[in-house]
């Protein structure tokens, strides 16, 4: 769904179809994302489920990405006994069909720490600027926060922030940032390291929240190193995220109340 809608110009559509197969001894399912975009050339069309591999060289320019969604995806399914498959035509869009079986399972509830169900009940609405540059993950991220109280500001990269905080006169406004590490035109690592300049040469420091795909704990410290205050792996635990501005707060000012405490 992220490529259909990267690769969708403004207007066109994107669509999902889900269909759970029932004569199937697991929970199979069928879904097919369908779009109006660019669609895929057919010499491309054998290769774009490679590593590091993408329809056009100039995608990755004008699109930003690595080529290892796909792949990823890919695996991802066979994993799930299931595989994915594509048809395009150029110009008129393309569609992408995946299935998958899963088995039922349950949630234990005790495995979530007492403290996170109070922090997300509890966590002070706050002014939050979120730089990302994936619109599913705009979406995704707006109505999660706007559910809980919380106002958010969207910079489409590092950028457009630098301009929203300084330029636009927002620095003071903003509570704090969820900055995610990897965007086109500036990334995350360098806007954090602008942003940190411009504070010792001025005042302040404004918490900052990595957000990123990559979970080992070498790309944790390079979000530390970089100069941000937390670190959260994509998909966003939400639960997690609450936690984590609370442990924020109360690193960055020891003798004030938390969030949660308010």
């Amino acid at each position: 769904m992220s490529n259909a809608v990267k690769f969708t110009p403004d207007g066109g559509s994107v669509s999902i179809r889900a269909e759970r197969q029932k004569d199937h001894p697991n929970y199979h399912y069928k879904l097919s994302i369908v779009d109006s975009g660019i669609g895929i050339a057919p010499d491309a069309l054998g290769k774009i489920f490679e590593a590091f591999s993408q329809a056009e060289e100039s995608t990755t320019r004008h699109f930003g990405g690595t080529g290892l969604g796909l792949s990823i995806s890919k695996q991802i399914m066979e994993l799930f006994g299931g595989g994915i498959a594509v048809s395009s035509e150029p110009g008129k869009g393309a569609t992408f069909t995946c299935h998958a079986s899963f088995k039922p399972i349950q949630t234990d509830s005790s495995l979530i720490p007492a403290d996170t169900a109070e922090v997300e009940q509890h966590l002070t609405p706050m002014r939050i600027l979120l730089v990302e540059d994936n619109r599913i993950n705009q979406t995704v991220a707006v109505r999660h926060v706007t559910k809980k109280g919380h106002v958010v500001e969207i910079a489409e990269n590092g950028r457009e922030a630098l301009v929203k905080l300084f330029d636009q006169g927002n620095y003071g406004k903003v509570d704090i940032i969820l900055m995610d590490c990897q965007m086109p035109v500036l990334s995350g690592f360098e806007t954090t390291q602008r942003i940190r300049r411009w504070e010792r040469a001025h005042w302040g420091h404004i918490p900052i929240i990595a957000l990123t795909a990559n979970a080992m704990e070498s790309d944790k410290m390079l979000c530390l190193e970089a100069g941000m205050d937390g670190y959260l792996s994509k998909p966003i635990d939400w639960k997690l995220f609450q936690a984590t501005v609370r442990q924020v707060v109360r690193d960055l000012n020891p003798t004030a109340a938390t969030p949660s405490e308010e």
